[in-house]
C-alpha cells in the first residue's frame, strides 16, 4: 500500500481561479517517461512561475525543467511513446508555439515533433499507444480531414491517419433520449489497454459501437490489423440514466489490472438512494466474464458524489473524485449504513471493493482529483486542490505517495484449523476457553487441556474467527473487535470502528446541508452483532448465522486496518453494508442451529448449539453444496462425549 503521506517538495502548480471563483486550475494528466513526470492540465504556473498547461521535472520531486512549450490551450491526457523516447499530449489545446495540431508529440529533451501532426475538429481526451499505432478518443466528427466519430488511429510516428481503429461512436447516452437530459459531446473519454494489449476498454458518450449496441463502455479485440468490437461482450450497467438533468453520461476513467485478470471502471452520474444504480461508484469487471449482459464482479457507491479517476496496482485499487464517502449505496448526499469517510480519495480491496485503511484525504475536496496515476515506485494525484489531509499537507494540485514507508496489503492466513477453540462453550462456564484437537480429513477430535482465557469474559463473545494471527469477534454490545492471538497469550482487545474516524469525523465537508462532516454510519451488521451465533471468514468475506435464523448470510469484508489517535481503536476492518444469503444448492441445512463454524479439509464444519455435536456440511471454495451429516463412527467414534463440546458463542481454529 501507498504511504499516507505525500512526499514533500513536488513541484507546486498553480493558476488563476475560474470565472466562478470556485474551482481553480487543475492537474488532469500525468505520466512517468523515464525518469521524467510529465504533467498536463489547466495550470498556468509552477513553482510560481509562469509555465502553462505541461511540463516536466525529475522524478519524483526534482528539478522543474525549462521546457515550457506555448500551448494556446489546456492538456487533457499524456502518454510515453512506445519506447518511452517520448511523450504525446492532447487535449483542448489546437496549437503548440503557433504549429497547428491537436496531438503534440515531444521528445524526452522537450523538443516538439514537426513531422508529428493531428488535426481534428473537436477535444481529443484520450490517448493509447499500440504498436506503430497512437489510439486517439474524443469528441471529435473528423481527423485529419477524414470521418471518424470518437476514435481513430493514426500513425505513432507521423500522426498520419490509418484505418487500424475505424469503430465510429455514436448516440447520446441520455441527451435526445430523455426531455430535459443535459447535453455533452459524443464520443469516448477513456481508452485503457490491457498489459498484454489484447483488448481496449473504451468508454464516453454513446450509445452504439461501430453498430453494435454499447452504452458508454465497449470492449475492443485489438487485432494484427485492425481494432474490432467485440460481439460477445456487452454490459447493461451503465444503461441507467442517473441524474440525466445533470449529466449526459457519467463514466470517466477505466484501468486495469497489472496482470490482465480485471479492470475497474470509475463514474460520476448522481443516483436515487438505494436503487444501487451504477452511477458515482467505482466497478469491477473480470476479463475472463464474457457474453451480452455481463455483470459486475463488484460495486463501491460514493452515494451520489462524483468519481473522476482510477488506477490499479496489485495490492490495490486507488480511485479520486469529489467523493465524501464510500461503501454508502443507501447514502444520498449523507452517509448511510457502511458509509465510511474517504475524503477525494480511497484506496480499495481488489477482490470485493470494501475500503481499506488507507486514507489520506483530500480537504478542501475541490471539483476533485481527476486523475490518480501509478507509477512504480507510488501514486500520484492530480487535482484542483491544495491540500491533502484536513489542511495539512500544502501540495498545490500534484501529491505523490510513495510506496516506501507504506504498509504491506492484509494477509489471509485463516490459522490451523487442528486446534479448535470454544469460548464460552454449550454445557458449561460462559466465560471458559475450551480446546479440541482437531483432524481436518476425518473430523476425529478430543477434548484436550485448556488454554488459559487471557482473562476475558467469553460470554460476551457473539461468533469469531482466526485471521493474520488474530481473532475477531462480536459482542453483545454491538461491537467488532479483534485480539492477537499466537496460541498462548492474547493482545488487548482492539475495537473496529471504520466509521468514526477520529481524525475526519469532526471535519466539516463543505457539502450541503450546510455543516455536516465525514462522519460514516455503520453499517447495518453491527445491529445483528448481539444475535450472531456463529462467525467463519473465507474468500475476503464474513459468513455468519442469526439466532433463531436457519439461514447463513455472507458480507463482503476488508481485514486492513489503522490505528486511531483513539487508544483501543482502529480503523479500517469495513464490512459491507449488503448481506448476501448464501444459496445452499445441494440440500438443505438448518443454520439456526449453528454454535461454531469453521473451514477445514475442503469442508464446512459446524457445532451444535443445541447438543454441542460435530456435524460437516459439504462446501465448494464459495458456497455450501449439501445436508449437514455427522462424522462417520468409524473415524470419530465418540465425537460427542463429556467434555468434548464443539459450540460456544465464539468458536476459532488456531493461529
Amino acid at each position: 500500500m501507498a504511504n499516507t503521506v505525500p512526499l514533500a517538495n513536488t513541484p507546486n502548480f498553480t493558476g488563476p481561479a475560474t470565472a466562478d471563483g470556485v474551482a481553480g486550475p487543475a492537474v488532469k494528466a500525468i505520466a512517468q517517461v523515464g525518469d521524467r513526470m510529465v504533467v498536463g492540465g489547466s495550470f498556468t504556473a509552477v513553482n510560481s512561475v509562469s509555465h502553462k498547461y505541461l511540463a516536466t521535472f525529475v522524478a519524483p520531486n526534482g528539478a522543474v525543467d525549462a521546457f515550457a512549450p506555448q500551448l494556446n490551450n489546456a492538456v487533457d491526457v499524456v502518454t510515453p511513446t512506445a519506447g518511452a523516447t517520448g511523450y504525446y499530449a492532447a487535449g483542448l489545446f489546437t496549437a503548440v508555439g503557433g504549429f497547428g495540431t491537436r496531438v503534440a508529440l515531444f521528445t524526452t529533451a522537450g523538443a516538439l515533433v514537426t513531422s508529428f501532426r493531428v488535426t481534428a475538429n473537436g477535444e481529443i481526451r484520450a490517448l493509447a499507444v499500440n504498436g506503430g499505432h497512437l489510439l486517439l478518443g474524443g469528441t471529435f466528427t473528423t481527423v485529419n480531414g477524414a470521418a471518424r466519430n470518437g476514435l481513430a488511429s493514426v500513425s505513432a510516428t507521423t500522426g498520419a491517419l490509418d484505418s487500424y481503429l475505424t469503430v465510429s461512436l455514436t448516440g447520446h447516452h441520455n441527451f435526445g433520449r430523455i426531455d430535459e437530459a443535459a447535453e455533452a459531446g459524443v464520443g469516448a473519454v477513456s481508452i485503457a489497454l490491457s498489459p498484454d494489449h489484447s483488448r481496449a476498454i473504451v468508454d464516453g458518450n454513446f450509445t452504439s459501437a461501430g453498430g453494435f449496441s454499447r452504452d458508454q463502455i465497449v470492449n475492443l479485440k485489438l487485432n494484427a490489423t485492425s481494432a474490432t468490437v467485440d460481439p460477445n461482450w456487452a454490459t447493461a450497467a451503465y444503461t441507467r440514466n442517473c441524474q440525466y438533468k445533470a449529466y449526459d453520461s457519467y463514466v470517466r476513467s477505466v484501468s486495469w489490472s497489472p496482470d490482465g485478470s480485471y479492470f475497474v471502471v470509475a463514474a460520476t452520474g448522481g443516483y436515487k438512494a438505494g436503487s444501487l444504480e451504477d452511477c458515482d461508484a467505482a466497478t469491477r469487471f473480470n476479463a475472463s466474464s464474457t457474453g451480452t449482459n455481463v455483470q459486475p464482479a463488484w460495486i463501491d457507491w460514493t452515494g451520489t458524489d462524483s468519481l473522476y479517476s482510477v488506477a490499479v496496482t496489485t495490492a490495490a485499487v486507488y480511485v479520486g473524485g469529489h467523493n465524501r464517502w464510500l461503501n454508502n449505496p443507501y447514502g444520498q448526499d449523507n452517509p448511510k449504513s457502511g458509509a465510511v469517510p474517504r475524503p477525494g480519495l480511497a484506496a480499495l480491496e481488489p477482490l470485493n471493493g470494501e475500503p481499506l485503511a488507507w486514507n489520506p484525504g483530500r480537504n478542501p475536496r475541490g471539483h476533485g482529483a481527476e486523475i490518480v496515476y501509478a507509477s512504480p515506485t507510488g501514486i500520484w494525484v492530480g487535482s484542483d486542490t491544495n491540500y491533502i489531509g484536513n489542511h495539512q499537507y500544502l501540495r498545490d494540485e500534484l501529491a505523490f505517495f510513495p510506496f516506501a514507508g507504506g504498509t504491506p496489503a492484509a494477509a489471509d492466513a485463516t490459522g490451523t484449523p487442528t486446534k479448535i477453540y470454544v469460548a464460552g462453550r454449550t454445557g458449561s462456564s460462559s466465560s471458559v476457553l475450551s480446546a479440541n484437537s482437531f483432524n481436518p480429513a476425518t473430523g476425529a477430535g478430543r477434548a484436550i487441556p485448556a488454554p488459559s482465557n487471557g482473562g476475558i469474559d467469553w460470554s460476551q463473545v457473539r461468533g469469531a474467527f482466526m485471521l493474520n494471527g488474530r481473532v475477531w469477534y462480536g459482542k453483545s454490545n454491538g461491537t467488532f473487535n479483534y485480539r492477537t492471538y499466537n496460541g498462548t497469550t492474547f493482545g488487548p482487545e482492539e475495537r473496529v470502528d471504520p466509521y468514526n474516524d477520529p481524525y475526519w469525523s469532526p471535519v466539516i465537508n463543505g457539502s450541503p446541508p450546510t455543516g455536516t462532516t465525514y462522519r460514516g454510519s455503520a453499517t447495518s451488521f453491527y445491529a445483528q452483532i448481539p444475535k450472531i451465533t456463529a462467525m467463519f471468514y473465507a474468500n475476503r468475506a464474513i459468513y455468519y448465522t442469526l439466532q433463531n435464523d436457519s439461514r447463513l448470510y455472507r458480507r463482503a469484508f476488508s481485514p486492513n486496518t489503522a490505528a486511531s489517535s483513539v487508544p483501543g481503536q482502529v480503523t479500517g476492518g469495513v464490512i459491507s453494508p449488503i448481506a448476501v444469503t448464501v444459496v445452499n444448492t445441494g440440500g438443505y441445512v438448518d443454520f439456526s442451529a449453528a454454535g461454531g463454524l469453521w473451514l477445514a479439509g475442503g469442508k464446512l464444519w459446524m457445532g451444535s448449539s443445541h447438543s454441542g455435536a460435530l456435524y460437516e456440511i459439504p462446501w465448494n471454495g464459495f458456497n455450501v453444496i449439501g445436508k449437514a451429516t455427522q462424522p462417520p463412527a468409524t473415524t470419530n467414534p465418540n465425537p460427542n462425549a463429556p467434555g468434548n463440546v464443539w459450540a460456544g458463542r465464539g468458536v476459532f481454529v488456531s493461529p
